[in-house]
């Protein structure tokens, strides 16, 4: 996974809570790769599960919306792999009572 900071140090959001926990929020862009087993290539099938969060941004602050199916048009290929379907959900969990909101992503090639 490759990370690059969208803004400078200067601008990062700390918040400092009365019990003294100090969070950053650090926004990043975030290339990830999936690992491909292609010992069977062309003739196999290919999954990639990718998640996105915050890991600071509660439900009030952020709130991921995703459009069900995902846009194809939003999705780039190549010459060698079909992108064959995408799927998608959002949900909120429960962390340091908190809830916040995750977008879970499931590639098949």
């Amino acid at each position: 996974m490759d990370t690059k900071d969208m803004l400078n140090d200067e601008k990062y959001d700390a918040r400092v809570k009365y019990n003294g926990q100090i969070k950053i929020n650090i926004p990043q862009y975030v290339t990830c790769t999936c690992r491909l087993n292609i010992e069977l290539f062309p003739f196999d099938t290919q999954f990639c599960a990718v998640a996105l969060a915050s890991p600071l941004l509660t439900v009030e602050e952020m709130e991921v919306h995703t459009s069900q199916p995902p846009l194809q048009s939003h999705f780039a290929g190549n010459s060698e792999w079909n992108l064959i379907n995408v799927s998608v959900r959002d949900m909120h969990y429960l962390e340091e009572g908190e809830y916040r909101s995750e977008a879970f992503f499931n590639f098949i090639f």
